[in-house]
């Protein structure tokens, strides 16, 4: 599967179906909003993207449930379309460590998600404060 772009963003996941539309997820780390999802409409081998919703690099995680979302409600607002089989992606998830991942560059690892980073995160105890809330002097041995 080789490489493609929409509006400059790398296509991460797309979905299409028997009926030549679909969703597209893209990131770009260059630009403000890194990550984007679209809607597309496919004619003659030709796709329009549209009504794209754009996120900052850290929300990739509600990128990926806004793709998620768009996908479950078009299938739902049109039962009995189904999706366009993808032989290529089914070939790399033979090999692949991660679905996430499924991009056309085989087994390129697992990338940790914000809400593990999240999870795993140690809060630092701030300073004690006095009455007015200003820090406290703490003796520090040298």
């Amino acid at each position: 599967m080789s490489k493609r772009y929409v509006r400059g963003y790398l296509l991460q996941q797309e979905i299409c179906f028997e009926d030549n539309h679909g969703f597209a997820l893209g990131e770009n780390p260059k630009e403000a909003f890194a990550v984007a999802v679209w809607q597309f409409s496919e004619v003659d081998g030709s796709r329009e993207y549209t009504k794209g919703r754009y996120f900052i690099g850290n929300d990739a995680d509600l990128a990926a449930l806004d793709f998620g979302e768009r996908v479950s409600d078009y299938k739902n607002a049109h039962k009995g379309i189904a999706e366009k089989y993808n032989y290529l992606a089914a070939a790399e998830m033979s090999g692949e460590d991660n679905y996430n991942q499924i991009d056309g560059i085989p087994n390129n690892g697992f990338k940790p998600s914000i809400l593990e980073q999240l999870r795993e995160f140690q809060a630092v105890p701030l300073a004690p404060t006095d009455k007015d809330g200003k820090a406290q002097a703490q003796d520090i041995e040298r």
